[in-house]
């Protein structure tokens, strides 16, 4: 069963202040009340002791803190080695904070203008498996999935009351899915064809239109036009690999060509440019939609085109 991780008092967070938390656990005693002076040293202390709940909420059962103390250049975020009950020795480190929690490798392996990024990414994705189940639930895992995507995409453990029975769910930017509807097979009525042929035809966000059209097995190939005046439009164009997450569709790409085109009030052309070549993003589709993230210039992020008509083959 687990305990209150650590007590407040003026000597131990004397030597929190100055050292950080070193090797202490969980079995520390507490010290009078009336000793403590700041408001710095508790809200010091609430810190550490939340980042060791998350800590423990993210292993699971079984285990202990057994230390804890600030990463360099950081104010709120912590390191907290945890260990198996009775065994520890074998010590795991995980980076924690208010409200979110990942192994010390996870928090490493990425610059540091993206770490943020990746915990908001990652309370989203907690909020929406918390939404998609209902109440009664608690969330007691949450893992990197491996994605050629720029977007975040986690695999996410939940339990019912209490139950040591686990249940996973899928998540990324556009998507939350069960972990039997993620591994399903990607297969439709006509076989294991390329799922991008239940979406090819053409869609439209009012202002842009859109194609999609099938490459090969596993390919497709989008193209945009979007007009930013009556004069001048961009063009857009790339393809990537096809996959399948539940009953969403997903290209990533990273060979987007951008043109940009300009007419005179005659309507003869005054310009007629490539802006870029290799611009990467991704799109989701879903049912009637295909929302499309743009990481190169962030001009159509979360932008939605709803399907209108079909090719006529």
């Amino acid at each position: 069963m687990r305990k209150n991780v650590f007590a407040a008092g003026i000597l131990m967070a004397a030597a929190i202040a100055v050292a950080g938390f070193g090797g202490m656990t969980r079995g520390m005693v507490q010290a009078s009340a009336a000793s403590v002076s700041t408001n710095a040293v508790m809200n010091l202390i609430n810190e550490q002791n939340t980042a060791a709940q998350k800590a423990l909420e993210y292993v699971g059962t079984g285990y202990e803190v057994v230390s804890i103390e600030q990463m360099p250049g950081t104010a709120h975020v912590y390191k907290v080695g945890v260990a198996p009950e009775f065994v520890r020795s074998e010590v795991l480190y995980l980076c924690a904070a208010d409200y979110y929690c990942v192994t010390l490798d996870e928090y490493n392996g990425k610059e540091n203008n993206e770490v943020m990024q990746f915990f908001a990414d990652k309370r989203v994705a907690e909020a929406s498996v918390r939404s998609s189940v209902g109440k009664g639930y608690t969330v007691v895992s949450a893992e990197s999935l491996p994605t050629n995507s720029k977007d975040n995409e986690f695999k996410i453990g939940v339990t019912k009351n209490g139950s040591s029975k686990v249940s996973y769910f899928f998540v990324g930017k556009h998507y939350c899915v069960s972990e039997d509807v993620y591994t399903a097979p990607a297969m439709n009525a006509k076989g294991s064809q390329n799922p991008i042929m239940n979406f090819i035809g053409s869609y439209s966000n009012g202002r842009g239109m859109m194609t999609v059209t099938a490459k090969g097995a596993d390919q497709a190939t989008i193209k945009v036009s979007w007009s930013s005046s009556a004069a001048e439009h961009s063009e857009w164009t790339m393809s990537g690999k096809v996959r399948t997450v539940g009953d969403c569709v997903i290209v990533d790409y990273n060979d987007c060509t951008k043109e940009t085109i300009g007419y005179a009030m005659d309507g003869t052309l005054m310009k007629d440019f490539i802006e870029y070549t290799n611009g990467d993003g991704s799109l989701t589709f879903h049912y009637n939609d295909v929302i499309w993230s743009d990481y190169e210039e962030n001009i159509a992020d979360g932008a939605v085109f709803t399907y209108y008509n079909s090719f006529n083959n």
